[in-house]
Protein backbone atom coordinates (compact mmCIF):
# COMPACT_ATOMS: atom_id res chain seq x y z
CA UNK A 1 0.00 0.00 0.00
CA UNK A 2 1.37 4.02 -0.91
CA UNK A 3 2.20 6.27 1.58
CA UNK A 4 -0.37 8.46 0.09
CA UNK A 5 -3.69 5.45 0.38
CA UNK A 6 -2.41 5.30 3.96
CA UNK A 7 -2.19 8.60 4.81
CA UNK A 8 -5.51 9.20 2.85
CA UNK A 9 -7.30 6.21 5.26
CA UNK A 10 -5.75 8.03 8.51
CA UNK A 11 -6.91 11.43 7.69
CA UNK A 12 -10.69 9.53 6.72
CA UNK A 13 -10.79 7.70 10.27
CA UNK A 14 -9.56 11.00 11.95
CA UNK A 15 -12.70 12.88 10.11
CA UNK A 16 -15.50 10.18 10.52
CA UNK A 17 -13.81 10.13 14.26
CA UNK A 18 -14.26 13.88 14.92
CA UNK A 19 -17.63 13.90 13.31
CA UNK A 20 -18.78 10.92 15.73
CA UNK A 21 -16.75 11.49 19.08
CA UNK A 22 -17.11 8.04 20.01
CA UNK A 23 -13.26 7.86 20.35
CA UNK A 24 -12.07 11.19 22.70
CA UNK A 25 -10.61 13.49 20.41
CA UNK A 26 -7.12 13.70 21.79
CA UNK A 27 -7.24 9.43 21.23
CA UNK A 28 -8.01 10.00 18.03
CA UNK A 29 -5.40 12.77 16.90
CA UNK A 30 -2.43 10.26 19.45
CA UNK A 31 -3.63 7.54 17.20
CA UNK A 32 -3.10 9.14 13.80
CA UNK A 33 0.19 10.31 14.59
CA UNK A 34 1.62 7.05 16.23
CA UNK A 35 -0.35 5.00 13.22
CA UNK A 36 1.94 7.14 10.71
CA UNK A 37 4.82 6.70 12.77
CA UNK A 38 4.98 2.69 12.70
CA UNK A 39 3.93 2.95 8.96
CA UNK A 40 7.12 4.98 8.16
CA UNK A 41 4.94 7.98 6.99
CA UNK A 42 6.87 10.40 9.58
CA UNK A 43 9.99 9.86 11.47
CA UNK A 44 9.70 9.88 15.59
CA UNK A 45 11.55 13.42 15.26
CA UNK A 46 8.72 15.06 13.68
CA UNK A 47 6.32 13.18 15.24
CA UNK A 48 6.65 13.88 18.59
CA UNK A 49 8.06 17.38 18.17
CA UNK A 50 5.09 18.91 18.36
CA UNK A 51 3.83 17.63 21.71
CA UNK A 52 6.92 19.96 22.66
CA UNK A 53 6.24 23.40 20.20
CA UNK A 54 6.01 26.25 22.54
CA UNK A 55 2.65 27.25 20.81
CA UNK A 56 0.99 24.06 21.58
CA UNK A 57 2.53 24.55 25.57
CA UNK A 58 1.57 28.16 25.11
CA UNK A 59 -2.00 27.26 24.58
CA UNK A 60 -2.08 25.15 27.27
CA UNK A 61 -0.89 27.34 29.83
CA UNK A 62 -3.14 30.07 28.72
CA UNK A 63 -6.09 27.24 29.41
CA UNK A 64 -4.56 27.24 32.75
CA UNK A 65 -5.28 30.52 33.39
CA UNK A 66 -8.38 30.54 31.78
CA UNK A 67 -9.51 27.48 34.06
CA UNK A 68 -8.81 28.82 37.25
CA UNK A 69 -10.62 32.18 36.11
CA UNK A 70 -13.56 29.60 35.83
CA UNK A 71 -12.99 27.14 38.56
CA UNK A 72 -12.78 30.20 41.10
CA UNK A 73 -15.98 31.52 39.88
CA UNK A 74 -14.35 35.25 38.50
CA UNK A 75 -15.65 34.48 35.16
CA UNK A 76 -18.95 34.17 36.21
CA UNK A 77 -18.55 37.23 38.46
CA UNK A 78 -16.92 39.41 35.04
CA UNK A 79 -20.17 38.19 33.36
CA UNK A 80 -22.85 38.66 36.03
CA UNK A 81 -20.91 42.26 36.72
CA UNK A 82 -21.21 43.73 33.08
CA UNK A 83 -25.16 42.13 31.79
CA UNK A 84 -26.40 43.95 34.91
CA UNK A 85 -25.92 47.16 34.24
CA UNK A 86 -28.28 46.99 30.59
CA UNK A 87 -31.47 48.06 31.54
CA UNK A 88 -32.41 47.30 28.09
CA UNK A 89 -32.63 44.29 25.54
CA UNK A 90 -30.54 46.00 23.28
CA UNK A 91 -27.94 47.52 25.69
CA UNK A 92 -27.56 43.98 27.51
CA UNK A 93 -27.09 41.82 23.68
CA UNK A 94 -24.04 44.28 23.47
CA UNK A 95 -23.22 44.31 27.34
CA UNK A 96 -22.97 40.29 26.67
CA UNK A 97 -21.52 39.95 23.34
CA UNK A 98 -18.58 42.30 24.12
CA UNK A 99 -17.78 40.75 27.40
CA UNK A 100 -18.16 37.15 25.52
CA UNK A 101 -15.98 39.30 22.74
CA UNK A 102 -12.80 39.48 24.67
CA UNK A 103 -12.82 36.67 27.58
CA UNK A 104 -12.85 34.27 23.98
CA UNK A 105 -9.76 35.96 22.86
CA UNK A 106 -7.94 35.14 26.27
CA UNK A 107 -9.32 32.40 27.37
CA UNK A 108 -10.79 30.49 24.81
CA UNK A 109 -14.28 30.86 22.72
CA UNK A 110 -15.81 27.47 23.92
CA UNK A 111 -14.68 27.39 27.48
CA UNK A 112 -16.13 31.41 27.28
CA UNK A 113 -19.64 29.99 25.55
CA UNK A 114 -19.70 27.48 28.22
CA UNK A 115 -19.35 29.19 31.45
CA UNK A 116 -21.58 32.40 30.42
CA UNK A 117 -24.34 30.25 28.92
CA UNK A 118 -25.44 29.53 32.60
CA UNK A 119 -25.13 33.21 34.00
CA UNK A 120 -27.18 34.54 30.82
CA UNK A 121 -29.72 32.19 30.91
CA UNK A 122 -30.30 33.24 34.59
CA UNK A 123 -30.15 36.98 33.32
CA UNK A 124 -32.67 36.43 31.06
CA UNK A 125 -35.22 34.46 33.46
CA UNK A 126 -34.98 37.03 35.77
CA UNK A 127 -35.45 40.19 33.36
CA UNK A 128 -38.40 38.23 30.85
CA UNK A 129 -36.35 38.35 27.84
CA UNK A 130 -36.00 35.46 25.85
CA UNK A 131 -33.36 33.15 26.45
CA UNK A 132 -32.77 33.01 22.64
CA UNK A 133 -32.54 36.59 21.81
CA UNK A 134 -29.40 36.77 24.34
CA UNK A 135 -27.61 33.33 23.90
CA UNK A 136 -27.39 33.66 20.11
CA UNK A 137 -25.37 36.68 20.05
CA UNK A 138 -23.54 35.41 23.13
CA UNK A 139 -22.26 32.39 20.95
CA UNK A 140 -21.29 34.52 17.77
CA UNK A 141 -19.63 37.03 19.84
CA UNK A 142 -17.43 33.71 21.24
CA UNK A 143 -16.87 32.79 18.08
CA UNK A 144 -16.02 36.21 16.78
CA UNK A 145 -13.56 37.03 19.84
CA UNK A 146 -11.85 33.79 19.33
CA UNK A 147 -10.05 35.83 16.31
CA UNK A 148 -8.58 38.36 18.91
CA UNK A 149 -5.44 36.02 19.51
CA UNK A 150 -3.90 32.73 18.19
CA UNK A 151 -5.12 30.99 21.42
CA UNK A 152 -8.88 31.91 20.74
CA UNK A 153 -9.84 29.34 18.70
CA UNK A 154 -7.78 25.67 17.61
CA UNK A 155 -7.53 27.29 13.88
CA UNK A 156 -5.43 30.03 15.00
CA UNK A 157 -3.14 28.22 16.25
CA UNK A 158 -2.78 26.07 12.90
CA UNK A 159 -2.51 29.03 11.35
CA UNK A 160 0.76 30.02 13.47
CA UNK A 161 2.36 27.25 12.91
CA UNK A 162 2.44 27.09 9.48
CA UNK A 163 3.30 30.46 9.26
CA UNK A 164 6.29 30.15 11.53
CA UNK A 165 7.37 27.16 9.23
CA UNK A 166 7.39 29.13 6.42
CA UNK A 167 9.95 31.96 8.45
CA UNK A 168 7.24 34.75 8.81
CA UNK A 169 7.11 36.28 12.00
CA UNK A 170 4.50 35.68 14.72
CA UNK A 171 2.62 37.68 17.38
CA UNK A 172 0.22 36.69 20.28
CA UNK A 173 -1.88 39.81 19.39
CA UNK A 174 -1.29 38.79 15.03
CA UNK A 175 -5.24 38.28 14.51
CA UNK A 176 -6.47 41.48 16.75
CA UNK A 177 -6.19 43.56 13.52
CA UNK A 178 -8.68 41.47 11.81
CA UNK A 179 -10.61 40.36 14.55
CA UNK A 180 -11.40 43.63 16.63
CA UNK A 181 -13.26 45.05 13.84
CA UNK A 182 -15.08 41.30 13.19
CA UNK A 183 -16.17 41.59 16.50
CA UNK A 184 -17.60 45.28 16.74
CA UNK A 185 -19.06 44.38 12.93
CA UNK A 186 -20.85 41.61 14.23
CA UNK A 187 -22.45 43.79 17.95
CA UNK A 188 -23.37 46.18 15.16
CA UNK A 189 -24.97 43.70 12.76
CA UNK A 190 -27.00 42.65 15.94
CA UNK A 191 -28.04 45.76 17.64
CA UNK A 192 -28.99 47.12 14.18
CA UNK A 193 -30.53 44.05 12.15
CA UNK A 194 -29.50 40.70 13.66
CA UNK A 195 -31.85 41.25 17.02
CA UNK A 196 -34.82 41.31 14.27
CA UNK A 197 -34.23 37.90 13.12
CA UNK A 198 -33.61 36.08 16.37
CA UNK A 199 -36.66 33.48 17.14
CA UNK A 200 -39.49 34.60 19.15
CA UNK A 201 -39.13 31.43 21.70
CA UNK A 202 -40.96 32.62 25.34
CA UNK A 203 -38.48 31.70 27.96
CA UNK A 204 -38.53 27.82 29.52
CA UNK A 205 -39.89 26.88 32.92
CA UNK A 206 -37.74 27.89 35.84
CA UNK A 207 -36.96 24.19 36.64
CA UNK A 208 -35.67 24.06 32.88
CA UNK A 209 -32.71 27.04 33.97
CA UNK A 210 -29.32 25.28 33.54
CA UNK A 211 -27.91 24.92 37.32
CA UNK A 212 -25.03 27.40 38.31
CA UNK A 213 -22.25 26.13 40.37
CA UNK A 214 -22.17 27.82 43.74
CA UNK A 215 -19.05 29.50 44.19
CA UNK A 216 -19.70 31.92 47.49
CA UNK A 217 -17.27 29.08 49.63
CA UNK A 218 -14.39 30.11 47.25
CA UNK A 219 -11.83 32.62 48.79
CA UNK A 220 -12.25 36.11 47.22
CA UNK A 221 -8.35 36.08 47.23
CA UNK A 222 -8.05 33.22 44.96
CA UNK A 223 -10.63 34.97 43.28
CA UNK A 224 -8.42 38.15 42.99
CA UNK A 225 -5.51 36.10 41.91
CA UNK A 226 -6.89 34.07 39.35
CA UNK A 227 -7.46 37.36 37.37
CA UNK A 228 -4.26 39.37 38.81
CA UNK A 229 -2.28 36.71 36.71
CA UNK A 230 -4.41 36.84 33.64
CA UNK A 231 -4.14 40.34 33.55
CA UNK A 232 -0.37 40.06 34.04
CA UNK A 233 0.00 37.40 31.43
CA UNK A 234 -1.77 39.48 28.78
CA UNK A 235 0.65 42.95 29.53
CA UNK A 236 3.78 40.31 29.35
CA UNK A 237 2.56 39.36 25.88
CA UNK A 238 1.90 43.00 24.60
CA UNK A 239 4.86 44.16 25.77
CA UNK A 240 7.24 41.40 24.88
CA UNK A 241 10.84 42.01 24.10
CA UNK A 242 12.26 42.04 20.56
CA UNK A 243 15.33 39.37 20.70
CA UNK A 244 18.45 41.84 20.16
CA UNK A 245 22.12 40.85 19.54
CA UNK A 246 23.70 38.47 21.59
CA UNK A 247 27.93 38.30 21.49
CA UNK A 248 29.61 35.37 21.49
CA UNK A 249 33.54 34.81 22.01
CA UNK A 250 35.45 32.04 21.11
CA UNK A 251 39.10 32.14 22.73
CA UNK A 252 42.05 29.82 21.60
CA UNK A 253 44.95 30.14 24.37
CA UNK A 254 47.73 28.64 24.54
CA UNK A 255 48.99 26.81 27.55
CA UNK A 256 51.60 29.47 28.14
CA UNK A 257 49.88 33.05 27.93
CA UNK A 258 50.56 34.53 30.76
CA UNK A 259 47.50 36.89 31.14
CA UNK A 260 45.24 33.63 30.78
CA UNK A 261 43.35 34.21 34.37
CA UNK A 262 42.60 37.99 33.67
CA UNK A 263 41.02 37.18 30.05
CA UNK A 264 37.62 36.63 30.64
CA UNK A 265 37.03 38.95 33.14
CA UNK A 266 38.84 41.62 30.48
CA UNK A 267 36.39 40.17 27.64
CA UNK A 268 33.45 41.00 30.16
CA UNK A 269 34.89 44.64 30.32
CA UNK A 270 35.44 45.08 27.01
CA UNK A 271 31.49 44.22 26.16
CA UNK A 272 30.55 46.65 28.73
CA UNK A 273 32.79 49.39 27.06
CA UNK A 274 31.67 48.72 23.58
CA UNK A 275 28.37 48.72 24.43
CA UNK A 276 28.73 52.48 25.84
CA UNK A 277 31.15 53.41 22.94
CA UNK A 278 29.86 52.17 19.66
CA UNK A 279 26.69 52.46 21.21
CA UNK A 280 25.04 48.52 21.07
CA UNK A 281 21.63 47.91 21.90
CA UNK A 282 20.97 46.16 25.33
CA UNK A 283 20.66 43.03 24.57
CA UNK A 284 21.74 40.78 27.90
CA UNK A 285 18.59 39.56 30.14
CA UNK A 286 18.94 37.32 33.07
CA UNK A 287 16.61 34.25 32.36
CA UNK A 288 14.31 33.63 35.20
CA UNK A 289 14.65 37.24 36.42
CA UNK A 290 13.89 38.83 33.48
CA UNK A 291 15.75 42.16 33.43
CA UNK A 292 17.67 43.31 31.22
CA UNK A 293 21.32 44.36 32.52
CA UNK A 294 21.69 46.95 29.70
CA UNK A 295 25.24 46.29 29.76
CA UNK A 296 25.39 43.37 27.35
CA UNK A 297 26.71 41.25 30.05
CA UNK A 298 25.10 38.84 32.86
CA UNK A 299 25.49 35.51 34.06
CA UNK A 300 27.55 33.37 31.15
CA UNK A 301 27.49 36.19 28.90
CA UNK A 302 29.48 37.22 26.66
CA UNK A 303 29.36 33.68 26.24
CA UNK A 304 33.30 32.60 26.02
CA UNK A 305 34.06 29.15 24.44
CA UNK A 306 38.12 27.94 25.40
CA UNK A 307 40.45 25.85 22.99
CA UNK A 308 43.62 25.35 25.06
CA UNK A 309 46.74 25.11 22.73
CA UNK A 310 49.66 23.42 24.31
CA UNK A 311 53.69 24.70 23.87
CA UNK A 312 52.36 28.66 22.72
CA UNK A 313 52.25 31.58 24.27
CA UNK A 314 49.84 33.29 22.06
CA UNK A 315 46.15 33.60 22.46
CA UNK A 316 43.83 34.34 19.46
CA UNK A 317 40.05 35.79 20.00
CA UNK A 318 37.17 35.16 17.51
CA UNK A 319 34.33 37.60 18.63
CA UNK A 320 30.91 36.91 17.13
CA UNK A 321 27.65 39.05 17.35
CA UNK A 322 24.59 37.30 16.17
CA UNK A 323 21.14 38.63 16.28
CA UNK A 324 17.78 37.10 16.96
CA UNK A 325 17.60 36.59 13.17
CA UNK A 326 20.40 34.76 12.46
CA UNK A 327 19.96 32.61 15.69
CA UNK A 328 16.21 31.75 15.27
CA UNK A 329 17.75 29.04 12.31
CA UNK A 330 19.86 27.37 14.76
CA UNK A 331 19.08 23.57 15.69
CA UNK A 332 20.99 20.53 16.60
CA UNK A 333 20.21 17.01 16.68
CA UNK A 334 21.50 13.20 16.29
CA UNK A 335 20.66 11.50 13.54
CA UNK A 336 20.55 7.16 13.36
CA UNK A 337 24.02 6.28 11.52
CA UNK A 338 21.72 4.88 8.71
CA UNK A 339 20.51 8.81 7.86
CA UNK A 340 23.86 9.02 6.74
CA UNK A 341 25.62 11.95 4.69
CA UNK A 342 21.85 12.14 3.06
CA UNK A 343 20.46 12.92 6.44
CA UNK A 344 22.94 15.77 7.12
CA UNK A 345 21.78 17.45 3.83
CA UNK A 346 18.31 17.03 4.31
CA UNK A 347 18.34 18.86 7.85
CA UNK A 348 20.57 21.26 6.77
CA UNK A 349 17.91 22.11 3.92
CA UNK A 350 15.17 21.90 6.25
CA UNK A 351 16.43 24.72 8.52
CA UNK A 352 16.89 26.89 5.66
CA UNK A 353 13.87 26.52 4.24
CA UNK A 354 12.03 26.77 7.12
CA UNK A 355 14.38 29.66 9.31
CA UNK A 356 17.30 31.31 6.56
CA UNK A 357 14.24 33.83 5.34
CA UNK A 358 14.60 35.09 9.59
CA UNK A 359 18.57 35.58 9.07
CA UNK A 360 18.49 38.79 6.48
CA UNK A 361 19.86 36.70 3.64
CA UNK A 362 22.84 36.18 1.79
CA UNK A 363 24.27 33.59 4.76
CA UNK A 364 27.14 32.26 5.77
CA UNK A 365 26.16 28.80 7.41
CA UNK A 366 27.85 27.29 9.39
CA UNK A 367 27.25 23.17 9.37
CA UNK A 368 28.92 20.97 12.33
CA UNK A 369 29.33 17.42 12.30
CA UNK A 370 30.33 15.19 15.53
CA UNK A 371 28.91 12.51 18.06
CA UNK A 372 26.77 14.69 19.95
CA UNK A 373 24.35 17.86 19.88
CA UNK A 374 26.63 20.06 22.03
CA UNK A 375 29.90 18.80 19.50
CA UNK A 376 27.92 19.30 16.56
CA UNK A 377 26.64 22.78 17.88
CA UNK A 378 30.36 23.72 18.54
CA UNK A 379 31.70 23.05 15.74
CA UNK A 380 29.07 24.72 13.95
CA UNK A 381 29.83 27.72 15.66
CA UNK A 382 33.67 27.30 14.64
CA UNK A 383 32.65 27.07 11.11
CA UNK A 384 31.19 30.35 10.53
CA UNK A 385 34.83 32.17 12.26
CA UNK A 386 36.24 30.54 9.18
CA UNK A 387 36.79 33.30 6.21
CA UNK A 388 34.23 33.45 3.62
CA UNK A 389 35.98 31.34 0.85
CA UNK A 390 37.53 28.93 2.86
CA UNK A 391 37.11 25.29 2.76
CA UNK A 392 37.15 22.18 5.10
CA UNK A 393 40.42 20.33 4.77
CA UNK A 394 38.80 16.85 4.22
CA UNK A 395 37.80 16.35 0.47
CA UNK A 396 34.83 15.19 0.83
CA UNK A 397 33.60 17.87 3.69
CA UNK A 398 34.61 20.21 0.62
CA UNK A 399 32.41 18.76 -1.69
CA UNK A 400 29.59 18.72 0.41
CA UNK A 401 30.10 22.28 1.36
CA UNK A 402 30.07 23.04 -2.21
CA UNK A 403 26.70 20.93 -3.00
CA UNK A 404 24.99 22.36 0.12
CA UNK A 405 25.84 26.29 -1.31
CA UNK A 406 24.47 24.94 -4.67
CA UNK A 407 21.43 23.43 -2.73
CA UNK A 408 20.23 26.39 -0.17
CA UNK A 409 20.95 28.65 -3.31
CA UNK A 410 18.45 26.73 -5.77
CA UNK A 411 16.02 27.64 -2.42
CA UNK A 412 15.61 30.41 -3.64
CA UNK A 413 15.62 32.76 -0.62
CA UNK A 414 17.16 35.81 -2.40
CA UNK A 415 19.41 38.85 -0.84
CA UNK A 416 16.95 39.89 2.21
CA UNK A 417 14.90 36.87 1.33
CA UNK A 418 13.40 39.12 -2.11
CA UNK A 419 13.76 35.77 -4.24
CA UNK A 420 17.00 35.50 -6.43
CA UNK A 421 19.58 32.22 -6.60
CA UNK A 422 21.95 33.98 -4.43
CA UNK A 423 21.27 32.92 -0.95
CA UNK A 424 24.25 32.00 0.79
CA UNK A 425 27.59 33.76 0.55
CA UNK A 426 29.07 29.83 1.67
CA UNK A 427 28.56 27.05 3.51
CA UNK A 428 31.65 26.14 6.17
CA UNK A 429 31.29 22.92 7.44
CA UNK A 430 33.76 21.70 10.59
CA UNK A 431 33.60 18.39 12.03
CA UNK A 432 35.26 15.96 14.50
CA UNK A 433 35.42 11.98 14.75
CA UNK A 434 31.83 10.81 15.55
CA UNK A 435 30.34 7.10 17.39
CA UNK A 436 29.67 4.89 14.99
CA UNK A 437 26.10 4.69 16.30
CA UNK A 438 25.32 8.64 16.20
CA UNK A 439 25.86 11.40 13.36
CA UNK A 440 25.28 14.72 16.09
CA UNK A 441 24.66 17.46 12.97
CA UNK A 442 24.10 21.24 13.91
CA UNK A 443 23.73 24.24 11.78
CA UNK A 444 24.57 28.17 12.58
CA UNK A 445 23.48 30.68 10.69
CA UNK A 446 25.34 34.14 10.16
CA UNK A 447 23.99 37.00 8.01
CA UNK A 448 24.96 39.18 5.28
CA UNK A 449 26.67 41.34 7.79
CA UNK A 450 28.48 38.68 9.11
CA UNK A 451 29.84 40.12 12.22
CA UNK A 452 33.35 38.37 13.16
CA UNK A 453 36.47 39.70 14.04
CA UNK A 454 39.48 37.76 14.59
CA UNK A 455 42.79 38.88 16.47
CA UNK A 456 45.77 37.31 17.86
CA UNK A 457 47.34 38.89 21.42
CA UNK A 458 50.80 38.02 21.54
CA UNK A 459 52.82 38.10 24.99
CA UNK A 460 54.25 41.51 25.19
CA UNK A 461 50.28 42.46 24.44
CA UNK A 462 51.31 43.23 20.55
CA UNK A 463 48.25 42.37 18.67
CA UNK A 464 46.89 42.20 15.05
CA UNK A 465 43.62 41.31 13.52
CA UNK A 466 43.26 39.80 9.86
CA UNK A 467 39.29 40.67 9.23
CA UNK A 468 39.10 44.24 10.11
CA UNK A 469 42.02 46.40 8.24
CA UNK A 470 41.30 49.64 9.43
CA UNK A 471 41.04 48.50 13.07
CA UNK A 472 43.87 49.94 15.35
CA UNK A 473 44.93 48.81 18.95
CA UNK A 474 45.18 51.13 21.50
CA UNK A 475 47.03 49.56 24.58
Amino acid sequence: MSQTTITLLFLVFAIVSFILEKIPLGLTASICALGLTLTGILDVSTTFSQYVNSNVILCVGMFVVGQALFEMGMANKIGGLVTRFAKTEKTLIIAIMVIAGVMSGFLSNTGTAAVLIPVVCGIADESGYSRSHLLMPLVFAAALGGNLSIIGAPGNLMGVNALQEMGIKTSFFMYAPIGIPMLLIGILYFVCFGYKLLPQNQNEAAQNLEEQKDFSNVPKWKQIISLVVLIVVIFAMIFEELIGISIQLLAEMRKNFPYINELEGLLKEAVVQATFAAPLRHNSVETFDEYNTKKNVGKGTPTVWWDIVPNSDKCEIYAYMAGGGCTLPGKAMVLMPGAGYEGITDFVLDQMTSYGLNACPPLLVGVGVGTSIETAALNSKKALMRPIGSHNENANAAKMERLLEDGINSIGLGPQGMGGKYSVMGVNIENTARHPSTIGVAVNVGCWSHRRGHIVVNPDLTVTCDTHSTWKFNA
